[in-house]
């Protein structure tokens, strides 16, 4: 019963943001350029010779999907001499588009079949170590991310405001993902709880550094390009609501770690003050911030690694100009607003916790099921 109560309440609020914003289809069928997956028959190497390190291969291809399925043709697509990553292999499959006047053009190779193997793996890693509150969890970070597709994103390019949108969504989604995969009781409502409130005081702080900065969100070819598409999109929301989302990630992870701590000192010793019960577990908080905070640093530095060094790579500027950009500075900001907000979700989460297990007699903690903490992010 109680597998079907927590699944059952998953499933209402999902489909009932199906129903109110589905809007996800409508966005899709704008989309004109056709593009079917083909087989690889045959390749010629270096059939056409640019320079000393492009060139062109010739692909004889296969279509197997789509209205045009068994047609058969040759492509060309440009590679580099020296990076054998740019080039494609015989019998590997590939997407095509094909054009108004019906001529086919490269355009990526298919790696979706190898995403499945790779979530399948992980997935199967998570339940192996974890059982199956490590299932939970997965249905959590699912739930969690179909609130992004079917919530956050149809009401952002309706024209909402992607700060404001992103915070109802983010509470939305840490809702589904506590109580997905730590079940319904009173340690998960704790750690919601300081996590609700930690989240509350990052969207303040992140509003105000953003603007005190001077953050406009148009920082990137990618936000140029979405904002050339679509004029209406808050580009500085929209930086704003990326915050949100990594800093939820985080949130869970040291929230419910905190409670966990609070209930085993609190079973160890029944008489325990608040004020001990409070420092003791405030100390054991001090440990896990020093390693997220590392975490979520170089979580953001790692992933624009690339862009980065681009702007040390052209030194036509000192290096103090880089380190104003806004690309440079958004990465700082999110960095800095994600730490904060993990320094302060350890003394919020641990008074809450503290405050409720102090007023706890030795039959209500033998009443409480042990809940194990589990990562999420």
């Amino acid at each position: 019963m109680f597998f079907f109560k927590r699944v059952g309440v998953v499933v209402l609020i999902l489909s009932s943001l199906l129903n109110i914003f589905g809007g996800v289809s409508s966005y899709a069928q704008q989309n004109t350029i056709k593009i079917y997956e083909a087989k690889v028959l045959s390749v010629e190497d270096d059939s056409q010779i640019y320079d000393d390190n492009r060139s062109t291969q010739q692909l004889d291809i296969e279509i197997i999907q789509g209205p045009q399925k068994g047609r058969k043709d040759s492509i060309e697509l440009l590679t580099l001499r020296s990076d054998q990553t740019t080039k494609v292999k015989k019998g590997q499959k590939i997407y095509v588009s094909i054009s108004d006047d019906n001529q086919i053009f490269f355009a990526d190779i298919v790696r979706l079949n190898k995403l499945v193997v790779i979530i399948l793996i992980f997935f199967a890693l998570v339940i192996a170590f974890s059982g199956f509150r490590g299932l939970w969890s997965i249905l959590g970070l699912i739930a969690s991310i179909m609130v992004i597709a079917l919530y956050i994103i149809p009401n952002i390019m309706s024209g909402a405001d992607p700060f404001l949108i992103s915070i109802v969504g983010v509470l939305l989604a840490a809702f589904l993902t506590f109580y997905l995969a730590h079940g319904f009781n009173r340690k998960t409502t704790i750690a919601l709880l300081g996590t609700l409130i930690t989240l509350f005081i990052a969207a303040a702080s992140a509003w105000l550094v953003t603007n005190f900065v001077g953050i406009s969100g148009n920082f990137s070819e990618e936000s140029s390009l979405l904002k050339s598409a679509d004029s209406a999109i808050n580009l500085q929301g929209l930086f704003l609501a990326g915050i949100m989302i990594s800093t939820l990630g985080v949130l869970d992870d040291i929230t419910t770690a905190q409670v966990a701590a609070v209930e085993s000192l609190k079973k160890v010793n029944i008489n325990i003050s608040f004020k001990e019960l409070y420092k003791t577990a405030f100390g054991i908080g001090k440990e896990h911030i020093v390693g997220l905070v590392n975490t979520l640093a170089f979580a953001y530095l790692g992933g624009s690694l690339v862009t980065i060094l681009g702007f040390f790579v052209y030194q036509s500027f000192p290096w103090w100009y880089y380190l104003n950009t806004e690309f440079i500075m958004s990465e700082i900001i999110q960095s800095v607003v994600g730490s904060a907000a993990l320094v302060l979700a350890v003394p919020i989460t641990t008074w809450l916790a503290a405050k409720h297990y102090t007023k706890l007699n030795q039959k209500e903690l033998n009443k409480l099921s042990v809940i194990k903490h589990t990562h999420t992010h």
